[in-house]
């Protein structure tokens, strides 16, 4: 198994007919590259998650300027909050059903 295809931390992930869309607000998300690591990014909530390394062959074709405004535009953004950070602002005993 590679290192380059573990993923650091869960991501959330919703589909709709193929089609990526932010959990928050339902727009088509879209993938920046800075070097080889990919972000999802959803422009109109301006969040994005890590999604992963050198996992789409793409980003060796961006000049280093592209990467440069991605990290740029992403430093203006907020992460999505992973699953278990989601479930942590949760008490425990309000989400059992019994």
């Amino acid at each position: 198994m590679s290192a380059a295809v573990l993923m650091p931390r869960k991501r959330i992930r919703f589909a709709k007919e193929q089609q990526e869309i932010c959990p928050e607000c339902g727009a088509p998300t879209m993938f920046l590259n800075v070097g080889e690591t990919h972000y999802e990014v959803c422009h109109p909530c301006r969040k994005f998650q890590l999604y992963g390394k050198n996992l789409f062959s793409g980003w060796r074709d961006e000049p280093p300027e592209q990467w440069q405004a991605n990290a740029d535009l992403l430093k203006t953004y907020s992460e999505f909050a992973t699953d278990f950070e989601v479930a942590s602002m949760h008490r425990l005993d309000d989400s059992v059903p019994f």
